[in-house]
């Protein structure tokens, strides 16, 4: 997981500079899938829990095209938290795409990106690496909302706007466990609406 946004102040840059020395210095978790290991779904960790009605937000696409959360009511609606800086957000977006790529003739399905705490160019990012599904900007403050105060976090909504999933952290040698929790979630929400 990258870094934690604390009041108002981003110390994610100085922590990912801190752990860069720590690896240097063999301080780092020995394990790297524990230190990326996904962190549960409740409350504990701060997160909207699955359960809970997820928060409206209003953000822009890179075109300046609004979207909102209450325009996509009746759909199912996955949200990734991402900075183009996170090494764990990217290592994400492949999982994320694949997702997209399994849904995208599905009109009840949204799948967005929601760049947060951002210092660079994420559409660019994006295009770059051919990633197709939706990006939302400047999620700062839809992030806290969220109570997401490390990245990548992932939100799967459901057609009746309550949360289904909801969780912090990316394992890469789970990538497939990940996308079928989450293509799982998706299935059943859709079998239920209709």
């Amino acid at each position: 997981m990258c870094g934690v946004h604390s009041t108002g102040k981003w110390i994610g840059v100085s922590a990912g500079i801190v752990a860069g020395f720590a690896v240097l210095a063999g301080l780092a978790p020995q394990n790297k899938k524990d230190a990326e290991q996904p962190k549960s779904s409740s409350k504990e960790n701060g997160l909207v829990a699955a359960g809970d009605k997820a928060p409206d937000f209003m953000l822009k696409d890179p075109t300046g095209k609004d979207h909102s959360l209450k325009d996509l009511k009746g759909s199912v609606v996955v949200l990734d938290f991402w900075a183009t800086w996170c090494g764990p957000c990217k290592k994400a977006m492949p999982s994320v795409q694949r997702l997209h790529e399994k849904y995208k003739d599905n009109k009840n399905v949204r799948v967005y990106g929601v760049n947060t705490w951002e210092q660079s160019d994420p559409a660019k990012y994006m295009r770059d690496q051919n990633y197709t599904y939706g990006l939302l900007l400047r999620g700062d403050d839809v992030a806290k909302a969220y109570g997401v105060a490390g990245i990548p976090a992932f939100f799967v909504i459901g057609p009746d706007g309550k949360v289904l999933l909801s969780e912090t952290g990316f394992d890469p040698g789970k990538a497939a466990e990940f996308e079928k929790k989450v293509s799982d979630l998706i299935d059943g929400a859709l079998s239920k609406k209709s």
